[in-house]
Protein backbone atom coordinates (compact mmCIF):
# COMPACT_ATOMS: atom_id res chain seq x y z
CA UNK A 1 0.00 0.00 0.00
CA UNK A 2 1.60 3.65 -0.77
CA UNK A 3 0.41 6.88 1.01
CA UNK A 4 -0.12 10.53 -0.57
CA UNK A 5 -1.00 13.41 0.73
CA UNK A 6 -3.07 15.88 -1.29
CA UNK A 7 -1.66 19.22 -0.95
CA UNK A 8 -3.85 22.41 -1.56
CA UNK A 9 -1.65 25.73 -2.82
CA UNK A 10 -0.58 26.58 0.54
CA UNK A 11 0.83 23.77 1.14
CA UNK A 12 -1.37 22.22 3.56
CA UNK A 13 -2.25 18.64 3.48
CA UNK A 14 -6.33 18.56 2.54
CA UNK A 15 -6.17 14.45 2.28
CA UNK A 16 -4.52 11.03 2.71
CA UNK A 17 -4.89 9.05 0.17
CA UNK A 18 -4.09 5.17 0.19
CA UNK A 19 -3.34 3.12 -3.55
CA UNK A 20 -3.08 -0.09 -4.27
CA UNK A 21 0.99 -0.68 -4.99
CA UNK A 22 0.34 -2.36 -8.10
CA UNK A 23 -1.12 1.03 -9.26
CA UNK A 24 1.92 2.52 -9.14
CA UNK A 25 4.96 -0.03 -9.99
CA UNK A 26 6.98 2.00 -11.99
CA UNK A 27 8.33 1.81 -15.49
CA UNK A 28 11.80 2.56 -17.38
CA UNK A 29 12.62 6.31 -16.41
CA UNK A 30 9.63 6.76 -13.87
CA UNK A 31 9.65 6.91 -10.03
CA UNK A 32 6.89 5.02 -7.88
CA UNK A 33 5.77 8.82 -6.77
CA UNK A 34 5.55 10.00 -10.41
CA UNK A 35 3.49 7.03 -11.74
CA UNK A 36 1.37 7.56 -8.32
CA UNK A 37 0.90 11.18 -8.60
CA UNK A 38 0.26 10.05 -12.62
CA UNK A 39 -2.83 7.86 -11.42
CA UNK A 40 -4.42 10.32 -8.73
CA UNK A 41 -4.29 13.28 -11.37
CA UNK A 42 -5.99 10.57 -13.72
CA UNK A 43 -8.59 9.86 -11.38
CA UNK A 44 -9.17 13.23 -9.15
CA UNK A 45 -7.76 15.48 -12.15
CA UNK A 46 -4.64 17.34 -12.76
CA UNK A 47 -4.80 20.21 -11.02
CA UNK A 48 -4.42 18.68 -7.56
CA UNK A 49 -1.02 18.16 -6.13
CA UNK A 50 -0.02 15.08 -4.40
CA UNK A 51 3.22 14.26 -2.41
CA UNK A 52 4.11 10.64 -1.71
CA UNK A 53 4.47 10.08 2.28
CA UNK A 54 5.47 7.17 4.45
CA UNK A 55 3.01 5.70 7.14
CA UNK A 56 5.77 4.11 9.42
CA UNK A 57 7.57 7.60 9.32
CA UNK A 58 7.15 9.42 12.99
CA UNK A 59 9.48 12.03 13.92
CA UNK A 60 12.23 10.88 11.72
CA UNK A 61 12.14 7.43 12.59
CA UNK A 62 10.85 4.05 11.18
CA UNK A 63 8.10 2.07 13.00
CA UNK A 64 6.22 -1.32 11.84
CA UNK A 65 2.43 -1.08 12.83
CA UNK A 66 1.41 -3.58 14.87
CA UNK A 67 -1.93 -4.70 12.31
CA UNK A 68 -4.39 -5.72 15.60
CA UNK A 69 -3.42 -2.64 18.14
CA UNK A 70 -2.04 -0.28 15.80
CA UNK A 71 0.88 0.42 17.80
CA UNK A 72 4.25 1.90 16.61
CA UNK A 73 6.80 -0.32 17.10
CA UNK A 74 10.44 1.06 17.06
CA UNK A 75 12.10 -0.98 13.85
CA UNK A 76 16.07 -0.33 14.49
CA UNK A 77 17.12 -2.58 10.90
CA UNK A 78 14.63 -0.60 9.00
CA UNK A 79 15.47 3.05 9.25
CA UNK A 80 16.17 3.64 5.88
CA UNK A 81 12.27 3.04 5.04
CA UNK A 82 11.95 6.62 6.73
CA UNK A 83 10.61 8.85 4.56
CA UNK A 84 10.04 13.00 4.73
CA UNK A 85 10.27 12.70 8.81
CA UNK A 86 6.46 12.46 9.66
CA UNK A 87 3.20 10.41 7.89
CA UNK A 88 1.01 13.55 7.88
CA UNK A 89 -2.55 13.88 8.59
CA UNK A 90 -5.03 16.69 7.41
CA UNK A 91 -4.32 20.75 7.92
CA UNK A 92 -0.05 19.47 8.29
CA UNK A 93 2.40 20.86 6.52
CA UNK A 94 4.20 20.08 3.77
CA UNK A 95 8.13 21.81 3.40
CA UNK A 96 9.51 21.06 -0.39
CA UNK A 97 12.50 22.97 1.15
CA UNK A 98 12.86 20.71 4.06
CA UNK A 99 11.25 18.09 1.99
CA UNK A 100 8.93 16.75 4.91
CA UNK A 101 5.74 16.92 6.71
CA UNK A 102 4.98 18.69 10.01
CA UNK A 103 1.91 19.32 12.19
CA UNK A 104 1.25 23.24 12.45
CA UNK A 105 2.51 25.18 15.67
CA UNK A 106 0.73 24.90 18.66
CA UNK A 107 2.01 27.21 21.07
CA UNK A 108 3.76 30.30 19.86
CA UNK A 109 6.77 29.38 22.67
CA UNK A 110 7.33 25.56 20.88
CA UNK A 111 10.34 25.61 19.07
CA UNK A 112 11.45 23.64 15.48
CA UNK A 113 13.38 20.77 15.95
CA UNK A 114 14.79 20.09 12.08
CA UNK A 115 16.03 16.50 13.06
CA UNK A 116 12.23 15.43 13.96
CA UNK A 117 10.81 17.83 12.02
CA UNK A 118 8.46 18.45 14.83
CA UNK A 119 8.01 21.71 17.15
CA UNK A 120 8.67 21.05 20.96
CA UNK A 121 7.77 22.82 23.86
CA UNK A 122 10.80 25.19 25.12
CA UNK A 123 10.93 22.65 28.68
CA UNK A 124 10.53 18.56 27.85
CA UNK A 125 7.63 16.62 28.89
CA UNK A 126 8.10 15.34 32.36
CA UNK A 127 9.13 11.37 32.26
CA UNK A 128 6.91 10.93 35.28
CA UNK A 129 4.14 8.66 33.89
CA UNK A 130 1.73 11.16 34.42
CA UNK A 131 -0.24 12.67 32.25
CA UNK A 132 0.47 16.47 31.44
CA UNK A 133 -0.87 19.91 29.17
CA UNK A 134 1.28 22.46 28.07
CA UNK A 135 0.53 25.65 30.02
CA UNK A 136 1.21 28.53 27.48
CA UNK A 137 1.23 31.15 29.90
CA UNK A 138 3.52 29.79 32.75
CA UNK A 139 5.67 28.25 30.44
CA UNK A 140 4.84 25.09 32.10
CA UNK A 141 3.61 21.84 32.05
CA UNK A 142 0.55 21.25 34.45
CA UNK A 143 -0.54 17.67 35.97
CA UNK A 144 -3.89 16.91 34.41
Amino acid sequence: MAHFAEIDSNNIVTNIIFIDNENITPGENETEEQKGIAYLQNLFGSDKTYVQCSYGTQKNKYYNVDKETGEYIYDENNQNKKFRKNFPGPDWIWDPERNCFYEPKMFDSWIFNEDTASYEAPIPYPDDGQHYEWDEVNQQWIIV
